[in-house]
């Protein structure tokens, strides 16, 4: 079954130094790191979401210097994918089913930043119902500890958790 790993939202905005610090930070981007070495090693695709919002927005704005991806995210994938986004639904007005469909990707292993949000509206969008969609919860992140394992306890119901 052939894989993709999907990364949302891995931007400077959600790091301690950035303006909108999320809960467990660093062990979320350790985490991401060994699942790039995972998906590397065994040539598989990854592919960064990134957020940006229109100029002067309170988050991921386009002007904005925090809207950059964690470049020891990036740097360490094998020839790396990035799609843009612009709602918390990374298939929403993306090229992100086209990339999957173009792949031939079956089975889609999502992470990243705001499980409540753009993780758990990923994952449950009509487009994610073509995938055999995972939710990595080690690999996630949100505002904190008990918005975190909420959703994901929401999401089992509705995508397989690993």
């Amino acid at each position: 079954m052939k894989r993709a790993l999907l990364i949302l939202n891995a931007q400077r905005e959600y790091s301690r130094a950035g303006s909108f610090p999320l809960w467990n930070i660093e062990a979320t981007v350790t985490a991401i790191e060994a699942k790039i070495a995972e998906f590397n090693e065994s040539n598989e695709l990854v592919i960064f979401a990134q957020q940006i919002s229109p100029k002067g927005s309170v988050l991921f704005a386009a002007d904005s210097p925090e809207i950059a991806l964690f470049d020891q995210l990036t740097l360490m994938a094998n020839n790396p994918q990035v799609i843009h986004k612009h709602f918390p639904n990374a298939f929403e007005q993306s090229a992100l089913l086209a990339l999957l469909n173009q792949q031939d990707i079956e089975c889609l292993e999502i992470c990243g930043m705001m499980t409540q949000n753009c993780v758990l509206f990923t994952a449950i969008s009509e487009q994610a119902k073509h995938f055999q969609v995972k939710v990595l919860a080690n690999y996630c992140t949100s505002v904190s500890q008990v918005i975190h394992e909420s959703a994901l306890s929401g999401l089992t119901r509705m995508a397989m958790i690993a």
